[in-house]
């Protein structure tokens, strides 16, 4: 039992601790969510075992999966919907690098404790903002679970109370 605990903790890594893989009732929900159309040009930034990019409807896709060595960072085409399951310790940088791609849509699982009042500013900011919004509960992962669309220039569904009390 020690040396298991030992392994355990000797493991640990942020590349561990990001592989959340999305059951496919989450990845189906989210992109009935998003109302993909046929001419839409979508990326599936974090690709992992495909459940997002293999379900999509009819349209133009294209795939990012840093362990297949195309880095989503590096990125660079237009795309009009991004949507996927990002790895949850990059959640800033990631959604730099997602408004750097200038979507028309964005829409990803959000843990409930990485949907913050700054990263929300920041998506509106640059005129992304929450369009439609599902809690969920995964078994097997910590607490809630959101899946989230952002459309850019739209009008929220939730308001974002800037002042502190």
């Amino acid at each position: 039992m020690k040396k298991q605990l030992l392994n355990i903790q000797h493991r640990k890594s942020t590349d561990i601790n990001d592989k959340f893989y999305t059951p496919l009732p989450l990845a189906i929900k989210l992109i009935e969510m998003t109302n993909i159309q046929p001419l839409d040009i979508v990326l599936d930034p974090s690709k992992g075992l495909g459940v997002f990019y293999d379900n999509l409807p009819e349209c133009s896709k294209d795939w990012c999966e840093i362990e297949e060595n195309i880095d989503f960072y590096k990125y660079t085409n237009n795309v009009d919907v991004i949507i996927g399951n990002p790895p949850f310790s990059q959640w800033t940088k990631w959604i730099k690098k997602t408004i750097e791609l200038n979507p028309k849509k964005i829409a990803y699982v959000i843990g409930c404790l990485n949907l913050t009042k700054s990263r929300i500013q920041l998506l509106q900011s640059h005129n992304y903002f929450v369009t439609k919004l599902s809690i969920v509960k995964v078994k097997k992962w910590f607490a809630e679970t959101y899946l989230v669309v952002f459309e850019k220039n739209a009008t929220p569904i939730i308001d974002l109370i800037t002042e502190n009390y």
